[in-house]
């Protein structure tokens, strides 16, 4: 917790300027500062575009996905006939020694059912709502969101 980061994030007020003259800045986060990252990543046979809320709930922070995913079926990586999404989630990891897997602090998933099969076909996946206590994310290397068809991962981006 004393890392130049972990201070760096306790000592910045996160307060959303951006939003000015656009709707979809509602009272999603009023009375608490939120921060909204974008989203554009394109990873083997998804693309995905969009944004994530992460709202300052106290001790925890919040995570509100608003994601439009591609499929693109020629890609090299992930190559799958259609992709059949089944879990959406968020991990937090830590760095370990070298030569050695992260290690992992935190997993919230969730149960998505999104199919997509056909060429450029894009659709907007479901809204879910991540909440992860705030020592574990100041901790955290990473906040990875991600989707999986059960046995393929597709990483949408990291939130830290």
């Amino acid at each position: 917790m004393n890392s130049p980061v972990a201070r760096a994030l306790g000592a910045l007020p996160f307060i959303l300027v951006a939003c000015a003259g656009i709707n979809s800045c509602s009272q999603a986060g009023a009375g608490s500062d939120s921060l909204v990252i974008p989203i554009d990543r394109t990873y083997g046979t998804l693309q995905f575009t969009g944004s994530v809320e992460r709202i300052d709930r106290g001790d925890e922070y919040e995570f509100r996905t608003a994601i439009d995913a591609t499929f693109l079926p020629e890609a090299e990586v992930n190559r799958v006939p259609a992709a059949r999404l089944e879990r959406y989630f968020l991990a937090a990891t830590a760095e370990s020694e070298a030569g050695q897997p992260s290690r992992s602090l935190y997993r919230d998933d969730e149960t998505i059912n999104v199919l997509l099969g056909e060429d450029g076909e894009t659709t907007r996946l479901p809204a879910i709502s991540f909440r992860i206590p705030k020592v574990v994310a100041v901790e955290a290397a990473h906040l990875d969101l991600a989707v999986s068809d059960g046995r393929i991962m597709w990483p949408i981006g990291d939130l830290k």
